[in-house]
């Protein structure tokens, strides 16, 4: 899956400067250290280490984080499914008017 677009991938960047911001707090930092371990850009690709950075991205209202945190859960990609998980954080980006997981999150809807 293609968790951003184009013009927001991630440049070709120092990954140590984009650990130390991540480290720092920087929620887009952490979102696109996540994007690097989860495409194995820069970094040994690490799937577990790429939902880490998402949750503490996600944690912080990065609603593209808490998207593609969500989806993990619901794939069980780099973590242990969990339908209850993927709900919270779904239902998070969407109040945050994160298109994607609106129409998400109605499909969801629809099928129950």
């Amino acid at each position: 899956m293609n968790f951003y677009d184009k013009e927001e991938a991630p440049r070709e960047v120092d990954i140590e400067v984009l650990k130390k911001s991540a480290e720092a707090g920087d929620s887009q930092a952490q979102y696109n250290l996540a994007i690097s371990y989860y495409r194995g850009q820069g970094v040994e690709k690490d799937k577990a280490e790429a939902v880490r950075w998402f949750r503490k991205a996600a944690e912080q209202g990065h609603s593209k984080a808490q998207f593609v945190l969500a989806w993990c859960y619901c794939q069980g990609d780099g973590i242990e499914e969990d339908e209850e998980e993927a709900s919270k954080w779904l239902i998070k980006a969407a109040n945050q008017r994160n298109e994607t997981a609106a129409d998400l999150l109605n499909i969801v809807l629809m099928l129950l």
